[in-house]
């Protein structure tokens, strides 16, 4: 792969277009094996300081998709521009419009999957969604289930993998199963579905330009604080002063 590769504490991310990663993504698909793919944000990188595994599998990814405003700012106080923001949404647009590769959709709520798909293959008629499921439950010591799962994944044999259990499980979903996986691109998309399935509405295109999305999220899910307060107030502290 010809990217430049940053680290954000001790994170690595790729930089690289939308489209050159869509390019990246076919040659992996022309390969004879299961490739990971991560949607690094700050939330990740945060999260891999205090997990080791989770650590170890965002740099051992085969690709490492800079998607967040603080991923872009944080490479800008290493003195790099990154290419571009590349969001899971806007992969998995990407993907759909192209209308050559078969998917797959695992995770999110009950259902989201199905709508999720539905909505995209309404969009691109030509699209080859081969399944979607929420998976059930799934957890660390459930194994024969997941077994049963990438079975039934398996027999359908699709390009891409799409799973959306949220990080770092959905991580370190594919990675536990990666060496058996027939699918030849397995991506973590996290919150994806459910703007798809329209249970949650992405942000304008002015907070997307304007770096605001985490104030949208923020307006519609007030929940959401904590995870919000940690990408724009604790993530960029740690930046600063990892470079005092």
């Amino acid at each position: 792969m010809n990217s430049e590769q940053i680290k954000i504490l001790g994170i690595k991310t790729d930089n690289l277009t939308l489209g050159q990663t869509i390019l990246e993504i076919e040659k992996m698909i022309a390969s004879n094996y299961c490739h990971q793919i991560v949607t690094v944000n700050p939330e990740f990188i945060l999260k891999a300081q205090k997990d080791k595994k989770f650590f170890q599998i965002l740099n051992n990814a085969s690709l490492a998709i800079p998607d967040g405003a603080g991923i872009v700012w944080a490479a800008k106080k290493q003195g790099i521009e990154l290419a571009e923001r590349v969001s899971g949404a806007d992969l998995v647009e990407a993907l759909g419009k192209r209308q050559k590769y078969s998917l797959f959709f695992l995770g999110g709520a009950p259902d989201i999957a199905k709508r999720a798909s539905n909505k995209l293959m309404q969009k691109y008629p030509q699209l080859k969604i081969l399944g979607a499921t929420d998976g059930g439950k799934i957890t660390d010591t459930n194994l024969a289930h997941q077994k049963k799962l990438i079975g039934r994944i398996n027999q359908l044999k699709p390009d891409i993998l799409l799973v959306a259990l949220g990080a770092p499980k959905q991580d370190k979903f594919i990675s536990r199963w990666q060496n058996e996986l027939k699918c030849k691109v397995a991506i973590g998309v996290g919150g994806t579905f459910d703007y798809w399935a329209g249970t949650v509405r992405r942000a304008p295109k002015i907070f997307q330009q304007l770096s605001l999305e985490w104030l949208w999220r923020l307006i519609l899910e007030p929940r959401r604080l904590p995870r919000i307060f940690n990408a724009v107030i604790v993530f960029p502290l740690k930046i600063i002063f990892a470079r005092k």
